[in-house]
């Protein structure tokens, strides 16, 4: 976090290499507000130095504080720019392995998440500890030596899944109480104080322990536990759940 003493004009942000001006980033904002509206640069930079200049255009007769914060972050998928909200917990979960885009180099982050892209996403946390406790059974829609097979037989036998009767439907969308309860379950997390008390959700506690471990927040007071869980979305709950607290 940096901030800037003593302004009271309008703010302008300059990006320059050496003393040379790339880019204006037409970042501006005035003393009455003291806020930023949140603005993008997606543009290929060559690698090297960089230095963000702030210029104040406005008079020094208040002194106030205002506080920015500058991100730049290397585009991994042509889908996710700087304009998504979640770039910095997709860009970190990509880098450290445990999430991959497509071949063609999008990652297709408002589509809905399926079971097999979860359990092939957690099965890449070598962390991840999944005891045995009991034994595999078959499922009509899972081929037995089957890549599908191999990737369900821990997580069932963990007893982290269950399946719906005799089928697995790994192809099916994953709602955001299936996922908590597959979070809680796989990471063993307990819960701790100040649980949020979401208004739809506010008797499952498998959902009100992933709050209470500062992993999700919901959206003005709901949870939507029914909703499909998104591929950005998935993202963010893994990406607070490797950082909480």
């Amino acid at each position: 976090m940096n901030g800037l003493e003593n302004h009271s004009g309008d703010l302008s942000f300059n990006l320059f290499k050496g003393d040379r001006a790339v880019k204006n980033l037409d970042y501006l904002a005035h003393a009455k507000s003291l806020s930023f509206d949140r603005k993008h640069l997606t543009e290929q930079l060559p690698p090297g130095s960089y230095t963000v200049s702030v210029a104040d255009y406005g008079s020094r007769e208040q002194f106030n504080r205002v506080d920015y914060d500058i991100a730049i972050y290397e585009l991994l998928f042509s889908d996710v720019t700087t304009k998504n909200m979640y770039i910095h917990e997709i860009t970190a979960l990509s880098k450290s392995g445990m999430i991959m885009g497509h071949a063609d180099g999008i990652f297709q982050p408002k589509n809905n998440i399926t079971r097999r892209q979860v359990l092939t996403m957690l099965s890449r946390d070598q962390n991840l500890s999944l005891p045995p406790m009991r034994k595999m059974k078959d499922f009509k829609d899972v081929k037995a030596n089957s890549s599908a097979y191999d990737l369900i037989k821990p997580f069932y036998e963990a007893g982290i899944i269950d399946g719906s009767d005799t089928e697995m439907n790994l192809a099916s969308p994953l709602t955001r109480a299936q996922l908590a309860k597959i979070l809680v379950n796989a990471y063993q997390l307990k819960m701790r104080d100040n649980a949020a008390a979401f208004k739809d959700a506010s008797s499952n506690e498998y959902i009100r322990i992933l709050a209470s471990n500062g992993i999700t927040t919901g959206s003005n007071g709901y949870f939507a536990p029914n909703k499909p869980v998104t591929r950005e979305h998935f993202s963010v709950f893994l990406y607070w759940l490797y950082n909480m607290e």
